[in-house]
């Protein structure tokens, strides 16, 4: 009897032991993905000093989620790449965030293309976008940016917040976004 109860145990955690290793349509998920990303900034001043911003991690939205989401699983991507880089001075974007708080359209800070794509080759999965802008005005204070799939309006796949700065006239601001999938 005890033999029973012991094979029994066994065959149980057994069962449980896989059903917990595979997805609701029964295929074994044996390598997870994962992804992040990382936003770092630094101001170039009119007279050449540079000043360090740091980096943070980024915050991937729900709405940029499900857009990966549905480009994998519907191949529904389109030829809306995420490529266009805004900032900001207002509120830290958050995961449930569609539009960046008190973006910047002036100063010479219109959303933009970002100026450089590159593809990491030594890493597999890794992708960084950057782009530099230049102040037109005195006294602009940034403090956020983002990551959209259009020039106005679109789906913001991530954003964050970086050091407040105050930007004066001929002042440029560079951003860098480094994302990865492991």
């Amino acid at each position: 009897m005890n033999k029973a109860i012991l094979l029994a145990s066994i065959l149980i955690a057994s069962l449980a032991a896989m059903a917990m290793m595979t997805s609701n349509t029964g295929i074994s998920i044996k390598e997870p993905m994962h992804s992040s990303s990382s936003v770092c900034a630094q101001i170039i001043r009119a007279d050449g000093t540079t000043e360090d911003l740091g980096c943070k991690e980024n915050v991937w939205t729900n709405t940029g989620k499900n857009w990966t989401r549905d480009c994998i699983g519907q191949f529904l991507c389109g030829a809306t790449a995420f490529k266009y880089l805004a900032v900001g001075n207002g509120s830290a974007p958050s995961a449930t965030s569609t539009t960046l708080d008190s973006e910047i359209t002036t100063c010479g800070f219109n959303r933009t293309t970002a100026g450089t794509y590159v593809t990491e080759q030594a890493s597999v999965g890794n992708w960084t976008i950057y782009q530099t802008w230049t102040s037109t005005c005195n006294n602009l204070v940034v403090n956020s940016t983002a990551v959209f799939n259009a020039t106005s309006a679109g789906t913001m796949l991530a954003g964050t917040t970086i050091t407040s700065a105050t930007l004066q006239s001929s002042d440029q601001l560079q951003v860098n976004y480094t994302k990865w999938v492991a």
